[in-house]
């Protein structure tokens, strides 16, 4: 059934009207589970459902009135969710910070945002807004998510989340009609919240995205994987428009149960104690897994290698075999068997043993990655979108999949591939999108806006990529990242990077040469592992600094350079490259909170060390 104006009815509800009807539906199943103390603790449909409508309650009692600001500056919890959904009960516009922002970033999003009320995890963050007050004119209710700190008590501004529950209780008691009426009042044209962008290239802009929007990407994202009553295990930080909607609206729209990770560290014994069935992250982390199978087999000796080996490329045709529908029989069905009998079937137990799929976003995963896990049976459905389109674009999935592609359009999302901005390869240009997930455009920025879509309404993403015949998107890279030397040849910086990164010893790279008479490289390489070869091989370093500095450690990292070099043109080849005494961190500004290279200031950081590769210029 469609409404009059064209799209979907489902597409005429908000994000409270999904999490409502879920809310009753699956009333006595879990919806999220959390460490406490060591013990993983439950929280119900029911009484989540009960927690929002309590807090909402407390926030019409702080007389939020709808559309005003609400930011919510924490680590993933269950507290975390509640804020959001209570805020959008209420009818208020959620702007979400990310947790390992320092107090000055998180005091410009909230400023920019006009929050009226912020929820903070802790008296660290708590201190952080507090530092942050003279720039917060519009900032009436700080909000702890635990106790309020001691010191703080008397402050009439400074909150318990425990207090407002109460409060909120209360109200809605005292006024029965007023919270039914606000959810009521909110449409899907609506603002749901304010997502900032990571900022690669200059102060974060609050994206506007409607409840529509949420909405549209939640239904197409359900139906594409598809996804139900699943056992996500959360850990990529919320503020992410892709964690949010994979790992919240998605869930508590299906009757899902969200399990919350402690930490990268533990990780991998989350995964064993929950058993998630779906996990969303960045490549970084199946890049982490690829490389830590690898060690452990290299670890083993050569004839584990050789036997693992031969059961990984007996993955592989299985997997070329099921992508493109075509039966395992004969011979290869009795090599799929032992091969999963000695080696692949461990491969699934590391995750729990239930694991449908992941899901990456937020970069570009390396084919060669995808490839791998396919032929351990762990499908990567390796999506792409941007936090402008609520975030999903398009997806890989079951019975439609190809390795190094983005997957295939959602329903009712448009792509077209405009060439006019681009004179590179014939068959590719910038990726432009319309459809129900898009933006209105960037908060109180109108040229922004204006310059983020084409004449005829659709959005630029600023991402060059193509369409093959059956539909599936490949993305080629950024148009501002890629470059042209100074003999006029295009290169395409993130094939090169994701090649290097592929390489032993090797975990961060930025090509450089814009301009320039050749192609360099700054890289970061893996502390952990060079320096296990280092000890190995009998070398006198004591420092990463010492490690970079040391001439055979230079070979080895030019060895695997060198590799690498073999696949590419000749004037895309690396000639020179600088080896960095550390890891590109948050903590010096250079990543993102979604691990994004910031490469202007990464350019700027390491600007002597790039002259240095090209001394006659």
């Amino acid at each position: 059934m469609r409404h009059p104006g064209g799209w979907p009815v489902l597409l005429q509800r908000t994000l409270v009207d999904l999490f409502q009807a879920s809310a009753e539906e699956h009333a006595d199943e879990v919806a999220m589970r959390y460490k406490r103390e060591g013990r993983w603790q439950e929280i119900t449909y029911e009484d989540l459902q009960g927690f929002v409508e309590d807090l909402a309650g407390g926030l019409l009692f702080l007389d939020l009135e709808p559309g005003d600001r609400v930011g919510i500056w924490s680590a993933n919890s269950p507290e975390w969710v509640i804020a959001d959904y209570a805020s959008m009960h209420a009818g208020a516009v959620t702007a979400p910070v990310y947790e390992t922002l320092p107090a000055d970033q998180a005091g410009y999003i909230l400023e920019d945002a006009g929050a009226k009320v912020v929820f903070v995890e802790d008296e660290d963050k708590l201190e952080g807004v507090l530092s942050q007050q003279g720039r917060l004119d519009d900032l009436e209710t700080i909000v702890v998510m635990g106790p309020v700190p001691e010191g703080y008590e008397e402050k009439s501004n400074i909150l318990g989340m425990d207090e407002l529950y109460t409060q909120g209780n209360t109200y809605n008691d005292q006024l029965p009609e007023t919270l039914p009426e606000r959810m009521d009042a909110r449409g899907p044209e609506d603002l749901a919240s304010l997502v900032y962008t990571s900022g690669t290239t200059g102060d974060p802009k609050g994206v506007m995205l409607t409840h529509r929007n949420f909405a549209s990407n939640v239904e197409a994202t359900v139906e594409a994987l598809p996804i139900e009553e699943e056992i996500h295990l959360a850990f990529l930080p919320l503020a992410h428009s892709f964690a949010r909607t994979g790992d919240e609206f998605v869930p508590y729209s299906t009757g899902s149960t969200v399990c919350f990770a402690e930490g990268q560290d533990e990780l991998q014994d989350n995964m064993q104690e929950v058993q998630p069935t779906v996990m969303l992250s960045v490549p970084r982390l199946y890049e982490k897994m690829h490389q830590s199978i690898r060690d452990k087999m290299e670890d083993k000796g050569p004839v584990a290698e050789r036997l693992f080996a031969w059961a990984v490329g007996v993955g592989r045709e299985v997997a070329r075999h099921e992508i493109h529908d075509e039966p395992v029989e004969g011979w290869l069905a009795v090599k799929k068997n032992l091969a999963d009998t000695l080696v692949l079937d461990k491969l699934q137990d590391v995750t729990g043993g239930r694991l449908k799929y992941f899901v990456s976003g937020g970069a570009a995963l390396n084919p060669a990655i995808m490839e791998f896990f396919a032929s351990a049976g762990l499908w990567i459905m390796q999506g792409y979108g941007l936090t402008e389109t609520s975030p999903v674009i398009s997806c890989n999935r079951p019975g439609a999949y190809r390795i190094g592609s983005v997957g295939q359009t959602l329903d009712e999302v448009e792509v077209r591939i405009a060439q006019e901005t681009w004179d590179g390869a014939e068959d590719e240009g910038e990726i432009q999108v319309r459809g129900p997930n898009v933006t209105q455009g960037y908060d109180g920025l109108d040229e922004q806006t204006e310059e983020l879509f084409t004449e005829d309404g659709w959005l630029r993403t600023g991402d060059v990529g193509r369409l093959d015949d059956d539909g599936f998107l490949y993305i080629t890279d950024r148009l501002k990242k890629i470059f042209k030397t100074a003999y006029g040849k295009y290169i395409v910086p993130n094939k090169i990077e994701g090649k290097l990164k592929e390489r032993p010893f090797i975990e961060q790279v930025l090509v450089v040469g814009e301009d320039r008479k050749f192609v360099s490289a700054l890289i970061a390489p893996d502390f952990e592992q060079l320096t296990t070869w280092a000890d190995e091989e009998g070398l006198a370093v004591d420092s990463h600094g010492d490690l970079v500095e040391n001439e055979a450690v230079r070979d080895r990292i030019w060895a695997e350079v060198d590799r690498v070099n073999e696949d590419l043109a000749r004037y895309e080849s690396l000639k020179e490259i600088a080896l960095l005494p550390r890891v590109l961190d948050e903590d010096h500004d250079e990543m993102t909170p979604t691990m994004k290279i910031k490469r202007r200031v990464v350019e700027e950081h390491f600007a002597d060390e790039i002259e240095t590769m090209y001394p006659d210029e």
